[in-house]
């Protein structure tokens, strides 16, 4: 029998005021929806064939060792902000999302990007909030891109992609014959 799915809508997830960091957590088979994470802090921790539907994690939120695995992150109004430090995102999709200010280090993809677009420094700012997303030795080896492009000054110098992709090319674009 297949596990029941979860349903989370339209809640907020604030840890501001205790700053409340939780470790070693496994939530699996849950669809979160217009869920707003804010502080969320969270160490070794595993999410299992989630979807995140236009679900944000806010600038302040900050996963450390974590898996998100078989998840998937869809809607225009998806935005991941927060700081992912050494974390893997298995078999993930994500769709029309934003990775809006986000910080990634050292975190592995063998995932699906759909229809994105990271956006480096030199992208209009959306108020006080940064848009421009840090990479920094993320592994993108084992990931698929459709419709997907790094523009407007991003870094991402330090990360590995898939034999003959080009992070800077506007997908899926034709190149020129030369």
């Amino acid at each position: 029998m297949a596990p029941r799915l979860t349903k989370v809508t339209g809640q907020s997830i604030d840890n501001c005021a205790r700053l409340a960091l939780t470790e070693d957590a496994s939530t699996s088979d849950t669809s979160f929806r217009q869920v707003i994470w804010r502080c969320a802090q969270f160490r070794r921790s595993a999410w299992t064939d989630c979807r995140f539907h236009t679900t944000t994690f806010d600038r302040r939120s900050i996963f450390e060792d974590c898996a998100f695995v078989r998840c998937r992150f869809e809607g225009g109004h998806t935005h991941l902000c927060g700081e992912f430090r050494r974390c893997r995102f298995v078999d993930c999709t994500f769709d029309s999302v934003t990775f809006w200010g986000a910080r990634l280090s050292e975190c592995l993809f063998t995932s699906v990007f759909e229809n994105m677009i990271f956006f480096g420094p030199e992208a209009e700012r959306g108020g006080p909030t940064p848009t421009a997303t840090d990479f920094n030795q993320c592994d993108f080896t084992d990931s698929t891109f459709l419709d997907t492009d790094f523009r407007l000054g991003i870094d991402v110098s330090s990360c590995t992609f898939p034999n003959g992709f080009d992070p800077h090319w506007l997908y899926p674009v034709p190149r020129e014959q030369t």
